[in-house]
């Protein structure tokens, strides 16, 4: 375990850094509480690793989770009132809630010899106002700040210390880069237990003053500010800097790079209260300009300011000081320093060579050239994740809902005399917001919340509520079950007693969206005040801790054991259908729970009572086919590759530095693949920096991470560089998630890592099951990365796809993606050390790591492995007749039946005749094979006579067959039978009309089975379990009621339906609007075989027009009027002309 090693250099995370430095106090520290959130939960959640909490127990420390920032500091303040030493961890969105406690803290004295630390983390973009230095300075509380995680484990000892000496707290300010990054560091020896070999062990470091007026003096011998260059007595220098946290970081890294070392002074503040005024001075009065470089500009420019007009009243020189921008003296352009700006070593450097200019005349930075615009702009992150995903769902339902009322209107009188129905018009002022229109309408006030917001605001708002005129409704986003229980009993309880009838509170579920707009259109018509309980599943759907502990299992073993897919029944009778099954049900999607029996009855709408009064119809709605394993599926890749790989030959070994960017990650941070990285790097003992954004961007899925390698310097410390990329300079792009590959090469974002000259990619293209993939999209985001990348060695594929079939889970993917990078000599790092790293990560609960490095290992050399099984009706033709043939020997008696008569030599004969019939169809169009379509055309002739044979038997197939040829026979071979090719398509989708009987024979069709069965690699000579569900609809109407019952039974539902085939006659099935579109197309088709040579091109365009509507699945949803104008269109045009 790292935390207890005493020597050595050794990664270490920000969050182990500080428990380390807590372990390394001479003074033991017995309390770290905080609440577990933002940057702080991978702190907190060390406590859950066993090693580290027996380590922590016998070193006498308690890591308390609290349930906010304010508890944890009045806990914190009790243990060092007590004589104890005690930590609180204060995120920065809690900082103003923490602020009374903090104030209570800092008014008592620590008499007792107690000592505390508050660490704030400074988020200046998430938390644009409070900031943690201010709150500082106003409570006059001791404040430091360190610039990287080797000073953040240093400041836990040093704040022991400074609390020792204030008798009060003190506060560590950290920025939120230092705690989600890592550094290796040199291990230093835990304090020893016993005092008596402590004592023996090392001297003692900490302070020995206690007198109030010995910060300063403790602060000096701790060396918490640091000159670097500093200029010589009576010297004066163009410019200088005093920097602030990781501000130091990038000013080197930008100093290392211009070669600038021991030219530009730079003063690093790390203690910010009390200030110590003669290091400041010393800097303010040896420099012509100093620029004060910080995360959030202007925070500490007040300070600074005091100390030079102290020396402007002495009569001294001071340097003119700025923070906010930096004045170009050759054009006097202000360049503006945003906050987190002055962080970014590309930034910072372009803000501030106009400056060092006067330092070094000439001076260039090889700026890198901006990479190429977008075809599109990438979403924001996370925002249907989270409570930002919950709160976005619920204003969608709150704008139907509202455009419902809006929308109603009175139904007339029926014809039994019944009065309309009378209402309100009403509409909602979402969040406060009234519409324009709201003028002689009932406004209902809706109110949207979350959770936390909810604890602190909603009981005022409630009884406000209670006791207006107004309706008011409160939405409650409560992604967590405890959290839900804890708002309705919070609501209930403060609604006051007498105004308790008109107030209503109901739960409902996010992911039933139906539901909760019902929910939401009674109450806002009915309740005076109203509170609605969104809770998250289960499953879960937004809640980020949900999702990931449902994919902790499935990490763990490194396949599901129970793999879902579920899909509409009517897809299984589409004639063309994609390679790609349906994605398999994640433990976070929610189309699952709808696979339950319930029951609604209620009114049909006035305009839907015309016809008949007795109305009686049973469809399947969805089928779910899911395989229970209790071993890994098996994988059919290994049989690809004979013999050993060859190792590959680093690109970048004799470089030293090198970064990569990781777009996309799972698991906890930095995320697997990194963890695979720095540990391989560590064994070929690099220094390895790392930096990750933990923003969920899909359920499993994280931001970035990026990863940086560099050889050990003479003295074995690291470069003077910043762990985060600078423009263009990553040697790696590695792409997990597609839309986070393009954040990372965005012109307009903030990282923009990739660069033409520099940069390898391999990405995935593919989609993951929550993803919603538009045409298009993966091409566009190859060409992308295709422009700011090396061409080769390069790989851009749907890797997702091919590890869903070879491993039947996309979890693996980014293991895959590390194994092709490494293959193509990406990562310079040998063999040995990378199957070292993925054993470990593997023995830590990863399953199947180093069998999905090895894939990708493959992958990368092998292409082949991309190739796609072909489905039940491959693309080859003659594949299709001896599929199609062999389906029908499986199931012909049962599935096709003839009229239920014969035996079983009679059965094979049918099916030789069937066999026979097809042949002949197809051999009397071999005009059909000479182009592409042409043949694709004849792909499909095969599947539409197979599927016309089960919906109507031989005789429909041999009408289909029929039309064709004899439209084949009037075509012309110049133009490669293009109307024949065009009417093979959407005259199948006419005849073959999607009823309830059709729908059923094809879901209980062998084919169908036998392609469930190859989605989900299902053996069972490995105890493989396949179980089929079915949502059957059953609809009574009867009298202006109708009962709808959906339930959820076998496959026995669908069998029964479809023996209805031999009984229903064909006139009968399907609605009245589907059998005349079917006419109509026949008609077409009959009409462009008698047609006449000169009104060919008015057939084709007819034609060509059904079948756009066909392969967009549009034509069978068209109304007769609408497929009538499509097809009349282009004729009245040519009879015209």
């Amino acid at each position: 375990m790292r935390l207890a090693r005493h020597e050595g250099w050794t990664l270490f995370s920000a969050a182990e850094a500080v428990i380390k430095g807590v372990l390394e106090a001479d003074t033991g520290i017995e309390l770290i509480a905080g609440p577990r959130r933002g940057s702080f939960t991978p702190l907190l959640d060390l406590g859950r690793d066993e090693a580290v909490s027996t380590l922590l127990a016998r070193h006498g420390t308690a890591l308390l989770t609290t349930p906010d920032a304010s508890r944890a500091v009045r806990l914190a303040a009790h243990a060092a009132l007590s004589g104890r030493r005690s930590i609180s961890l204060i995120p920065n969105d809690e900082l103003h809630l923490a602020a009374k406690a903090l104030s209570d803290t800092g008014g008592s004295s620590l008499e007792r010899g107690g000592a505390m630390a508050v660490i704030i983390e400074d988020d200046p973009r998430g938390s644009p106002v409070t900031c943690p230095r201010r709150a500082a300075w106003q409570l006059g509380l001791p404040c430091i700040e360190p610039a990287d995680v080797e000073q953040l484990r240093n400041a836990v000892e040093r704040a022991m210390g400074i609390s020792r000496a204030a008798r009060g707290p003190t506060i560590i300010v950290v920025h939120r880069w230092i705690l989600q990054s890592s550094e290796t560091l040199d291990a230093r020896p835990n304090r020893v237990l016993d005092p008596v070999a402590a004592a023996i062990a090392r001297p003692r470091r900490r302070a020995r003053w206690t007198k109030k007026g010995d910060i300063l003096r403790v602060a000096r011998r701790m060396e918490l500010n640091r000159m670097q260059s500093a200029p010589n007595p009576g010297e004066l220098l163009p410019v200088g800097f005093i920097v602030v946290g990781p501000a130091a970081d990038a000013i080197n890294h930008v100093v290392h790079l211009l070669r600038l070392h021991g030219r530009v002074p730079v003063l690093q503040l790390g203690l910010l209260n009390p200030i110590d005024e003669s290091v400041v001075q010393r800097m303010l009065g040896r420099c012509h300009e100093v620029i004060v470089l910080e995360p959030r500009p202007g925070s500490l420019l007040t300070e600074m300011l005091r100390v030079a007009e102290a020396m402007r009243q002495r009569n001294e020189h001071v340097a003119t000081l700025t923070s906010h921008a930096v004045t170009d003296d050759d054009s006097d352009t202000v360049r503006a320093l945003n906050p987190d700006e002055a962080l970014h070593p590309s930034i910072l450097a372009r803000k501030i060579v106009p400056l060092l200019h006067t330092i070094r005349p000439g001076l260039e930075l090889p700026f890198v050239a901006d990479p190429p615009a977008l075809p599109q702009t990438p979403p924001p992150r996370g925002e249907m994740l989270g409570e930002a995903g919950a709160l976005t769902q619920v204003r969608q339902v709150l704008a139907d809902v509202d455009q419902w009322l809006r929308d109603r209107e009175p139904e007339p009188p029926g014809d039994d005399g019944e009065p309309p129905e009378r209402f309100e018009p009403t509409t909602l002022g979402i969040d406060g917001s009234e519409p324009p229109d709201a003028i002689g309408r009932r406004v209902v006030t809706v109110e949207t919340w979350t959770h936390r917001r909810f604890l602190t605001e909603g009981i005022g708002a409630l009884r406000q509520a209670a006791w207006d005129t107004r309706p008011w409704a409160f939405i409650v986003c409560a992604l967590d079950a405890d959290e839900a229980t804890d708002v309705e009993r919070l609501a209930r309880a403060a609604v006051p007693g007498r105004r308790s009838e008109g107030v209503r509170v109901d739960v409902a579920d996010l992911s039933e969206r139906n539901q909760l707009r019902d929910l939401l259109r009674v109450v806002t018509q009915t309740a005076h005040v109203s509170v609605i309980i969104a809770c998250d599943g289960p499953p879960p759907r937004f809640d980020v801790d949900g999702l990931e502990e449902a994919w902790a299992e499935i990490d763990r073993l490194g396949y599901e054991p129970r793999q879902r897919i579920v899909h509409s029944v009517e897809s299984a009778c589409a004639i063309r259908r994609s390679f790609e099954s349906p994605q398999p049900q994640t433990p976070q999607q929610t189309i699952a729970s709808r696979m339950r029996t319930q029951l609604t009855v209620g009114p049909v709408p006035r305009a839907r009572r015309a016809g008949t009064r007795l109305r009686f119809r049973v469809r399947p709605l969805l089928e779910a086919v899911e395989v229970v394993r209790d071993r890994p599926p098996a994988s059919a890749w290994r049989n690809v590759g004979d013999g050993r790989l060859e190792l590959p030959r680093p690109i970048h070994a004799r470089e030293g530095v090198w970064r990569a960017h990781l777009a996309g990650f799972r698991g906890p941070v930095p995320g697997v693949a990194a963890e695979v990285l720095c540990a391989a790097g560590r064994i070929m003992g690099y220094q390895v920096r790392n930096l990750h954004d933990p923003t969920p961007i899909g359920p499993g899925r994280r931001a970035w991470t990026q990863v940086l390698f560099t050889r050990p310097s003479q003295d074995k410390g690291p470069l003077p560089i910043t762990g985060r990329i600078p423009y263009g300079e990553a040697n790696l792009l590695l792409g997990l998630d597609r839309q986070e590959t393009m954040r990372a090469v965005d012109p307009n974002g903030a990282l923009r890592v990739a660069n033409l000259d520099r940069t390898y990619v391999v990405s995935n293209l593919g989609t993951f099951g929550d993803d919603v993939d538009s045409p298009g999209d993966a091409a566009r985001t190859a060409a992308a990365l295709r422009a700011i990348s090396h061409e080769d060695p390069r790989l851009l594929e749907d890797v997702s796809a091919v590890a869903r079939y070879v491993f039947h889970t996309d979890r693996v993917t980014d293991l895959v993606l590390i194994g092709v990078a490494f293959q193509l000599g990406l990562i310079p790092l040998s063999h040995e050390a990378m199957d070292i790293a993925v054993q470990q990560v593997e023995t830590r609960g990863y399953g199947r790591a180093r069998e999905a490095f090895r894939f990708g290992r493959w992958l990368a050399v092998d292409r082949r492995l991309f190739a796609r099984p072909r489905l039940i009706y491959g693309d080859d033709v003659d594949h299709a007749v001896r599929r199609t043939l062999l389906l029908l020997r499986c199931g012909w008696r049962r599935q096709v039946g003839w009229g239920g008569r014969g035996t079983g030599a009679g059965t094979r004969l049918h099916v030789a005749q069937f066999a026979g019939f097809m042949r002949a169809t197809l051999e009397e169009m071999p005009g059909l094979s000479e182009t592409d379509a042409g043949r694709h055309a004849r792909r499909d002739l095969v599947v539409a006579l197979h599927r016309c044979l089960l919906w109507g038997g031989m005789d429909y197939a041999r009408r289909y067959a029929v039309l064709v040829t004899a439209l084949y026979h009037a075509d012309r071979g110049d133009t490669g039978r293009a109307m024949t090719r065009n009417a093979i398509l959407p005259l199948a989708e006419a005849m073959l009309i999607r009823d309830p009987v059709y729908v059923a024979t094809v879901a209980t069709s062998p084919g169908h089975r036998r392609q469930a069965r190859r989605w989900l690699n299902v053996k069972s000579t490995r105890g493989d379990r396949l179980q089929r569900r079915f949502l059957t609809r059953v609809d009574l109407t009867a009298f202006g009621r109708r009962l709808r019952l959906e339930v959820r039974t076998s496959d026995w539902i669908a069998w029964a339906v479809a023996l209805l085939r031999h009984r229903v006659p064909q006139d009968w099935r399907g609605t009245a609007r589907e059998r005349q579109i079917r006419e109509l197309v026949i008609n077409v088709v009959e009409q462009a075989t008698r047609s006449e040579p000169a009104g060919y091109d008015r057939w084709f365009e007819s034609l060509q027009r059904l079948h756009d509507q066909a392969v967009d699945d549009r034509l069978r949803g068209m109304a007769v009027s609408e497929l009538r104008m499509l097809i009349g269109e282009k004729a009245q045009r040519h009879e015209g002309t």
